[in-house]
């Protein structure tokens, strides 16, 4: 079997990478630090199922309504400008984001379901994954 290895690159570009890469996994890490700091939810649901008893609308959620996940894929972004790899890059990546875009989608129709106009006025205030700061 052959081995995945990093693109080529200079001395310079490499540390330049680095740092992006870091940086990004760190931001992605400092996210869901707030998330769950400043917001009590049960994570995982309950018994295997989504799960929601209320509508968490405040803290990091008043900004972007999938913290957590915005996390896990920042984290997955940057170590992946870190690892430098082309199979990364292509499939890595994308997969990663498409399968939490799923896990998205059904919660939302979860969430939809459960709280109704209250869900759907929250969607139509705050984004899915761009956080934005009036809220």
């Amino acid at each position: 079997m052959v081995g995945v290895r990093p693109l080529p690159e200079s001395g310079h570009a490499e540390l330049w990478r680095y740092a992006i890469g870091i940086t990004v996994a760190l931001a992605g890490q400092a996210i869901r630090a707030l998330t769950i700091g400043l917001a009590y939810i049960i994570r995982g649901g309950r018994d295997r199922k989504v799960y929601a008893k209320t509508l968490v609308k405040d803290g990091i959620f008043a900004h972007c309504r999938n913290p957590l996940y915005l996390g896990n894929i920042l984290i997955v972004i940057g170590l992946g400008i870190v690892a430098h790899s082309l199979p990364f890059y292509a499939v890595g990546i994308p997969l990663f984001v498409f399968m939490y875009m799923a896990i998205i989608k059904a919660e939302e129709h979860f969430l939809t379901n459960t709280f109704g106009e209250e869900y759907i006025e929250y969607i139509r205030k705050v984004n899915r994954l761009i956080p934005i700061f009036p809220g």
